[in-house]
């Protein structure tokens, strides 16, 4: 025998099953609302007199949407910023995207809307008068002490062009940009990501093809993975500073493929030419961000050297009464790189070549000047059709070869050449022999 259910029961469970159809029907309908993106022109404003205010500059956006679930969409994107007189910065974005976490974004939900009424949270230090973040830390500091770094989860710029001129001249291009950060601790702050761009002009210098891997925390910025192409060569560089400290964490840096005619053409113009092939690899050490303190080491090496008419070059073979070396070629220039005391050290140089095989020792500053001591060797095939003269200027070797040797000081575009002692002797002599072998005849006659 069945018994039926109460007719109490049978209306509790009408109205469970009611309950149940409002709760999933309202979770549907909060699921699309905040599905769906909302836009206000005034919203638009408030941001761009906000982000205007920040960066005492101006900002305008083409649109502006907000998705709970998805977040913040903000496309065509202008920003310029005047950082000193005549010193300007702009930037334009195609699409800012910020992601976040709706479930702290509901947690932190009061403190939010403070801040985009423009009323900051109360906080322990919100007494004192406030002032612009003077340090790296301090930065920071301003950036983790808010909602935001508890709340966003990454942001994501496309489209970036940047542009920095200073007395109307342009120092800084950035084209075809893009950023993808991600706050991977928001209880203590690692800002990481990727930052590239199509095109990345500095002065003279431009870089295709940039890219690399970032890291912020409060005392550091981290690159990793950096590569670039300059001057037709590949770049790649590792390393970090710590931007209150002021100081280098340390750095690695390789660069092989170098164009050596497009350098030198951009360091030296109008000072003759020079062809090759360039490759460098240099170890900074950890040391503070100043010229005269960097420290590091490295090697180079180029390849299939050709140098025509450089200043050092036709002081050096017009000394030596050789003009014919105005033009050299090397299979291999290779030598030791150490950085100190603002002078780049080059201690073993060797350039391989025929018929001059030439090896130096010495440094160039940062300031242009130089100190270098110089060997050469001339094949003695070489030297033998050029006369007794020039034969006598040079030391025979006794393989067969000629060498000589001097010093290099003054500036690579202004070089002051310095003969060894013996070669001058030499020099002095074959040129007084010479002149006897030709006119002592009439000397005799005249003298007579």
């Amino acid at each position: 025998m069945t018994t039926k259910p109460s007719k109490a029961l049978l209306i509790i469970g009408i109205v469970a099953a009611s309950l149940v159809v409002v709760l999933i029907l309202a979770g549907i309908g909060a699921f699309i609302f905040a599905s769906r993106p909302y836009s206000s022109p005034a919203l638009t404003r408030r941001v761009e007199t906000a982000v205007a205010q920040a960066t005492k500059g101006r900002c305008a956006l083409g649109s502006l949407e907000i998705t709970l679930l998805k977040g913040v969409v903000a496309d065509s994107i202008r920003l310029t910023i005047s950082t000193a007189p005549r010193c300007t910065l702009s930037c334009t974005a195609a699409r800012l995207r910020v992601t976040y976490r709706p479930m702290m974004l509901v947690h932190n939900w009061r403190l939010v809307l403070r801040e985009i009424r423009g009323k900051p949270a109360q906080t322990a230090s919100s007494s004192t008068p406030s002032r612009p973040p003077a340090t790296f830390a301090d930065q920071m500091r301003a950036l983790t002490d808010g909602p935001w770094i508890r709340i966003v989860n990454g942001v994501e710029l496309s489209g970036v062009n940047v542009r920095v001129e200073q007395k109307g001249a342009t120092t800084v291009d950035v084209h075809g940009g893009a950023v993808e950060l991600t706050v991977r601790k928001p209880e203590v702050p690692v800002i990481g990501g990727e930052i590239s761009a199509q095109r990345v002009a500095v002065d003279v210098w431009t870089f295709d093809d940039f890219s690399t891997q970032v890291a912020l925390d409060p005392s550091s910025i981290g690159l990793s993975k950096l590569s670039a192409r300059c001057l037709d060569g590949k770049i790649s560089a590792d390393g970090g500073i710590q931007p209150d400290a002021e100081m280098l964490s340390g750095l690695t840096v390789a660069i092989i493929g170098l164009n050596v005619s497009k350098l030198y053409a951009l360091l030296y113009p109008n000072s003759g030419t020079a062809e090759g092939s360039a490759a460098l690899n240099v170890t900074m050490e950890k040391s503070a961000l100043v010229v005269d303190s960097l420290r590091g080491n490295g090697t180079v090496t180029i390849t299939d050297v050709k140098i025509k008419d450089l200043p050092i070059q036709q002081k050096l073979f017009l000394e030596q009464l050789l003009p014919e070396l105005g033009t050299l070629s090397f299979s291999k220039v290779t030598s030791d790189v150490q950085m100190r005391k603002a002078r780049i050290y080059t201690p073993n140089l060797k350039a391989e070549g025929h018929p001059l095989t030439v090896t130096t020792a010495g440094w160039t500053g940062v300031t242009g000047k130089m100190d270098h001591t110089i060997e050469g060797v001339l094949a003695k095939e070489y030297v033998e059709p050029l006369g007794t003269m020039v034969k006598e200027s040079l030391k025979p070797m006794p393989n067969g070869d000629y060498s000589f040797k001097c010093r290099a000081k003054g500036t690579f575009s202004d070089p002051k050449i310095i003969l060894d002692q013996e070669l001058v002797k030499r020099t002095i002599n074959s040129v007084i022999n010479e002149a006897v072998k030709t006119y002592g005849k009439d000397l005799k006659k005249y003298f007579r």
